[in-house]
């Protein structure tokens, strides 16, 4: 048996049921797109413009980048930390927020990770990501 913490499909005593779910997961349009977006390939389109304002070792703000990667998002990142007249720029547009990270699709203030989050799990964020940023 391999020294590894995950089930390895055709391993003895594995339940079939397991092996088909990892099978049928590893196949998925979705996690092929994240492969191939992994792999510097260029992501599917999204029309909007997507900005995020976020800071180094921010688990929220990794949770945000991973799902806009996960949608094939290519996103304008500004990174306060590293950048003071972002972080002035960040507040002006949220009114005062200051909590991480900020997004913005389009120049509307979505707000943080949970909001994103939300957007996906009610089907609006892919909506929002589909309009045409118009200049």
């Amino acid at each position: 048996m391999p020294d590894t913490p995950y089930p390895t499909p055709g391993v003895v005593g594995q339940e079939p049921a397991l092996t088909a779910m990892i099978e049928k997961k590893r196949k998925s349009p979705e996690m092929l797109d994240f492969v191939k977006l992994m792999m510097g390939q260029d992501p599917k389109p999204v029309r909007a413009l997507v900005e995020i304002y976020t800071k180094q070792a921010s688990s929220a703000c990794i949770r945000a980048k991973w799902l806009l990667c996960h949608k094939g998002v290519k996103y304008t990142e500004y990174r306060i930390d590293q950048d003071e007249l972002a972080a002035i720029t960040m507040v002006d547009r949220t009114g005062g927020r200051r909590d991480l990270p900020q997004i913005f699709i389009n120049n509307q203030h979505i707000g943080g990770d949970s909001e994103l989050d939300r957007l996906n799990r009610e089907g609006e964020l892919d909506h929002l990501l589909a309009e045409v940023y118009n200049y």
